[in-house]
């Protein structure tokens, strides 16, 4: 994956509506597998067609993010 293009409205809203990402005061914040899978979240409603990519493409993808 070489470049990924997205708008950053719903890359903000998308991470404002999961407060494990970066509300240091959540519970969740410190849970390593919550936080995995509200990121994955996000690149689900930033990325095209994410859930077609391959799970390396993903983790790619969720690094970048």
């Amino acid at each position: 994956m070489n470049h990924l293009k997205f708008d950053t409205e719903p890359l903000i809203s998308a991470i404002e509506s999961k407060n494990c990402i970066c509300d240091i005061a959540c519970d969740e914040y410190k849970d390593r597998d919550i936080k995995n899978a509200a990121l994955f979240h996000v690149a689900a409603v930033v990325v095209h067609e994410f859930d077609r990519l391959s799970e390396k493409e993903k983790h790619e993808t969720d690094t970048v993010i």
